[in-house]
């Protein structure tokens, strides 16, 4: 795949694609989605988005969240992940509790729907350390972790069930997970 990053520059203020940032990744409709800080266009932060079949790149406004932050709370980690078929963000800006943000419409800026809402306090152990959101998995369900503990916490049900991992490291931002599911199908189309 070969990408000209000339159409780019113009844009963005720093390279756009950055495959060891803290900046999570999220692949859905044959896409690779990341977020791409100060697009002028948007007036802000956006997701970017490069369809690995054809080659095309796009760009997609996040949610608008109303929310006046300080410099240091918006330097916190985007979460991009997906739940069922639809592309989703996290929004950890405000003290207390996230929100889990979903692009009900592919593509379309205005279908952004705030779906969940996480208080801290339901985290148990959690609520008094700092965490990292680690995943959004696919059937509804996020991963936590913070310090020794981890917490797989149920969207629907508002549930926090605590796990502990061993071997994992103890700090948040030297553990990447990646969630797969394994398949005998070739993605190749011949």
């Amino acid at each position: 795949m070969k990408i000209s990053y000339d159409a780019m520059d113009t844009c963005f203020s720093g390279p756009a694609f950055d495959a060891t940032s803290n900046t999570y990744k999220a692949f859905i409709n044959r896409a690779l989605h990341w977020e791409i800080s100060s697009l002028s266009k948007y007036g802000g932060n956006c997701i970017g988005a490069i369809d690995v079949a054809t080659e095309k790149l796009r760009f997609f406004e996040e949610p608008h969240t109303n929310i006046e932050t300080s410099d240091a709370k918006l330097a916190k980690d985007v979460i991009l992940g997906t739940l069922g078929d639809y592309l989703c963000m996290v929004d950890d800006r405000i003290d207390g509790q996230f929100f889990i943000w979903v692009m009900k419409e592919y593509g379309v800026a205005e279908s952004w729907t705030k779906q969940y809402i996480i208080r801290k306090e339901t985290l148990g152990p959690l609520r008094r350390v700092s965490f990292k959101m680690l995943r959004i998995m696919n059937y509804g369900s996020v991963f936590l972790h913070g310090r020794e503990d981890q917490c797989h916490y149920d969207l629907e049900k508002g549930k926090c069930k605590h796990i502990r991992v061993e071997g994992i490291p103890s700090r948040p931002h030297q553990l990447e997970v990646v969630v797969h599911m394994g398949s005998l199908v070739s993605p190749k189309k011949d």
